[in-house]
């Protein structure tokens, strides 16, 4: 089975759906069609992920072993999906 791993967030969801309330508006102002999916805040990890074996393919992460996070766009148009660095933020940083 090929499945779409995601994260949702806890908390803050009230701010995300208005941000994404008016980010539909805007669109729509400016003559865009789009779709009547609900939205729910999340972070896709994985597309196109083989979960046939029952098993999650991604490694488990401990405390502390994730150093940087790197944010992607994602344009899905093409025959394969073309992934962009958007920005990257150093968890030792913060």
């Amino acid at each position: 089975a090929i499945a779409m791993l995601w994260q949702g967030f806890v908390g803050g969801e009230a701010a995300w759906t208005a941000l994404a309330r008016g980010v539909r508006h805007a669109l729509r102002g400016g003559g865009y069609a789009l779709d009547e999916k609900s939205f729910i805040p999340h972070v896709t990890l994985m597309r196109r992920a083989d979960v046939s074996r029952g098993v999650l393919p991604m490694p488990c992460i401990e405390r502390g072993d994730i150093q940087r996070i790197t944010l992607f766009s994602s344009d899905l148009r093409g025959s394969y999906p073309r992934y962009d660095a958007l920005e990257s933020y150093d968890l030792k940083a913060l």
